[in-house]
């Protein structure tokens, strides 16, 4: 627990180049990664290195970049993504010792996080010379490819998994829906330009933003989407250019960075306030308690009430600040492009990042999850306050939480503590992941109608 006054640094930490990628935290241990091509595990309470994983040691003249790509840790290993040039790798390696396991090399290059459900990773590339990109399902034990769907235009958007649905935004100005075991598309969402935003899904809908960066009318667009149709329920219209962020749900609120920070209502699409930062946003929210952190072009870190949008305090840096916060144990940790890696005392001591971006594993996660027990961040799981009312799945599992959020994930499930079929009750739907403090004694989710318990 941190005891330290709000937005003061505890500690940096100087990488080999810009920091871009969100940092996971995972058994005391910050897992992040530099432009550099350098996977880095630090010590979450000093900032002290534990191993360094470098790209070029690997393949022979190789040199790589992590760009926007965040790590994912599940079951004691790291997975992450670097650009290659004109080509990307997936990479698994040990959590301890980072040692490789396995590599995936994919034909094009990579912008995005990858997404663990279960016992596959997905993720797509982008192919800037033939226009063939990918969008990838590779075991998670192996490395083996089980399937993939190629397309003209490329994914600049990390997948999302609820239950056997992988949902995915494509530069093509579509949002995807494909089934996790075989591929097959159920169904497509046409925006009003390229989804490069990475969907957000809470309580069977789908949050997701366009583009715009050079669209038809130059304005991004937040979309609420069916999740079983892919038919639209409202739209969002901040007027503010492009929209690259990914949204979290949290307390029937979606947060998104634009040019400003916005909070929606989830249910009608109506904004309910708006924070105006000095420059661009491209860091993804996350929420902690009562805060919502995000990090901004103007070279800070900010700090605001969920509740009114006012500014709590922001932490200033060298350089713009595009990684997505992770809030663990009343710490900020964020990357900044000064190619430095901060923890800064949250606004609570004991807080964690929450919402659907946490619950769904994206962009940064605080807890490692273990898929063999199904088991889940005990902190978020058995406390309420702290939990997302319609938590989604913005890297689904928590420990796999990245770039980006209902409380359905298929990276996320339950404890047997917090939700099993036959408990006396349950605070998590172990189907949807959807909160059931206000309902404990229900025999079915009133969310997605899955059976709680076998009686």
């Amino acid at each position: 627990m941190n005891t330290n006054a709000a937005g003061t640094e505890q500690w940096r930490f100087t990488a080999d180049d810009a920091v871009n990628s969100s940092p996971t935290i995972v058994d005391g241990t910050v897992y992040v990664g530099d432009d550099a091509g350098h996977l880095h595990a630090l010590q979450a309470s000093t900032g002290r290195q534990e191993w360094q994983f470098d790209v070029s040691d690997v393949g022979p003249g190789s040199f790589g970049t992590f760009r926007d790509s965040s790590p994912v840790v599940a079951d004691g290993t790291v997975y992450f993504q670097v650009s290659l040039g004109s080509s990307g790798c997936l990479y698994a390696v040990d959590a301890r010792t980072g040692e490789l396991r396995w590599s995936f090399e994919n034909g094009s290059t990579v912008f995005t996080s990858a997404t663990i459900s279960e016992d596959t990773v997905f993720f797509g590339d982008v192919d800037l010379y033939d226009g063939s990109s990918g969008f990838y399902a590779v075991d998670r034990a192996t490395g083996a490819q089980r399937w993939t769907q190629t397309f003209e235009a490329g994914f600049n958007s990390s997948p999302t998994v609820v239950d056997d649905t992988v949902y995915v935004g494509c530069d093509d100005d579509h949002v995807y829906a494909f089934d996790t075991a075989t591929g097959r598309q159920r169904w497509a969402f046409e925006a009003n330009d390229q989804v490069r935003s990475s969907p957000t899904v809470v309580d069977g809908t789908v949050y997701v933003a366009s583009d715009s960066a050079g669209g038809i009318d130059y304005s991004g667009k937040v979309y609420a989407i069916d999740a079983q149709t892919g038919t639209q329920r409202w739209r969002f219209d901040p007027e503010a250019g492009s929209i690259r962020t990914s949204p979290t749900v949290a307390d029937g609120t979606v947060y998104v960075g634009t040019t400003n920070l916005e909070a929606i209502d989830a249910a009608t699409g109506r904004r309910r306030w708006q924070f105006e930062t000095g420059d661009s946003i491209r860091s993804s929210p996350t929420v902690a308690g009562s805060t919502v952190y995000i990090g901004s072009h103007d070279t800070r870190l900010y700090a605001v009430d969920t509740e009114t949008g006012r500014q709590r305090w922001a932490f200033e840096t060298d350089d713009p600040v595009q990684s997505s916060p992770t809030v663990a144990d009343g710490t900020v940790y964020v990357g900044g492009q000064d190619a430095t890696v901060y923890a800064i005392a949250a606004e609570s001591p004991d807080v964690d990042s929450r919402g659907s971006r946490v619950l769904l594993g994206t962009l940064g996660h605080h807890d490692g999850r273990t898929t063999a027990s199904k088991t889940v961040d005990k902190r978020v799981s058995d406390t309420p306050d702290r939990a997302d009312a319609g938590a989604s799945n913005t890297n689904v599992f928590d420990g796999a939480e990245p770039a980006g959020q209902s409380t359905a994930t298929a990276n996320r499930e339950p404890t047997a503590a917090s939700s099993s079929a036959g408990a006396d009750s349950v605070s998590f739907c172990p189907h949807c992941g959807a909160d059931m403090t206000d309902a404990p004694g229900d025999a079915y989710c009133p969310h997605c109608g899955g059976q709680l318990r076998d009686d």
